[in-house]
């Protein structure tokens, strides 16, 4: 299978965003000419590309959101409206994004647990937890 024909996430081998970009946009240019220029269906395996490669990038891009809102919570003075704040820059409700942040809190605790070197320890997680739930809605 060519990397152009990528129909899955998980046969996708592991490559840089950038090259990941370029095959995402030429499938979609490929697909895009198809239908403007040449007037017939796309190609199955250009969507099926583009459509793979869009969720690795996505991924890939949104991987470290959950630090970035830690760091806020760490280093933000003014916790009015916290969750409002961060819920709307993350495109979610409130709820979801503070819910979203204890789920990957508590998955960072697990994996300090599992692993003994990554993630959060008790204390940091502790610590990043109440940070969370003294941040007002």
């Amino acid at each position: 299978m060519s990397i152009e024909a990528i129909r899955r996430g998980l046969d996708s081998p592991p490559q840089s965003l950038e090259h990941m970009f370029e095959r995402w946009s030429a499938a979609r240019d490929r697909s895009f000419l198809a239908m403007a220029v040449r007037q017939c269906p796309p190609e199955i395996d250009d969507l099926l590309s583009e459509l793979t490669y869009g969720t690795s990038i996505a991924r890939e891009v949104t991987s470290g959101r959950w630090c970035v809102v830690a760091q806020l919570l760490r280093t933000c003075t003014d916790s009015t409206n916290f969750w409002s704040v961060i819920g709307d820059a993350l495109a979610m409700t409130e709820l979801q994004a503070k819910e979203g942040f204890h789920a990957w809190l508590e998955s960072q605790n697990n994996l300090r647990h599992t692993t003994g070197r990554f993630g959060f320890t008790d204390a940091e997680a502790d610590m990043l937890h109440r940070l969370a739930e003294a941040a007002s809605w």
